[in-house]
């Protein structure tokens, strides 16, 4: 009988999931997770098959608290809620942004499969809810959430890296407001 795991999958995705957003994908390994886990590396290759099995978990994961993010109600407008949701995103689990966003290299081929298809559920779905688009073309929603997409993940990195001060979500929610009603008030001319 071989002897019981002390961990459990769910323990051990806990912890590289925790150093993922602590330090960053490139601090995980066998080694650091077995630190936190206060094992040896042992129970880990025992659960997972190698640790790209386990790293994508951590990214899944990853996508997982984005989308709660995007998905929360915050102004009354579903678009401006993704738009901000995003940008609180930034601000709050700067780790995780910077290697599904900016640090590309980091994410598995399956997870950034997984996060371009949530994405693009996710604006169909916040678009169709959206008053203010009724009416436009879908080449016009296409085009506007193009630009806004260019905007919103240009305000976040920004702050994320530091280069504008992080501000309150309120200044954030005016900043959007600022840019998001005139971009779809051109449409409509």
């Amino acid at each position: 009988m071989p002897p019981k795991r002390q961990h459990s999958k769910s323990q051990i995705a806990d912890a590289a999931f925790a150093i993922a957003r602590e330090q960053g994908l490139q601090f995980l390994s066998a080694r650091t997770v077995a630190q936190r886990l206060g094992s040896s590396t042992s129970p880990i290759y025992s659960t997972f098959q190698n640790m790209q099995e386990l790293e994508d978990l951590v990214c899944e994961r990853s996508v997982e608290v984005m989308l709660e993010f995007q998905t929360k109600t915050r102004t009354g407008s579903p678009l401006l809620d993704l738009c901000l949701g995003y940008v609180m995103f930034a601000v709050e689990e700067k780790q995780l942004f910077r290697d599904m966003f900016l640090n590309k290299q980091e994410l598995s081929e399956h997870s950034l499969e997984m996060k371009n298809y949530a994405y693009h559920q996710l604006m169909e779905k916040m678009v169709s809810k959206e008053p203010s688009l009724a009416g436009l073309s879908k080449a016009d929603m296409t085009e506007i959430l193009e630009i806004l997409w260019t905007y919103t993940h240009g305000l976040a990195a920004q702050i994320n890296i530091g280069a504008i001060n992080p501000p309150d979500e309120q200044a954030i929610t005016t900043r959007l407001r600022k840019f998001l009603g005139p971009l779809i008030a051109s449409y409509k001319i």
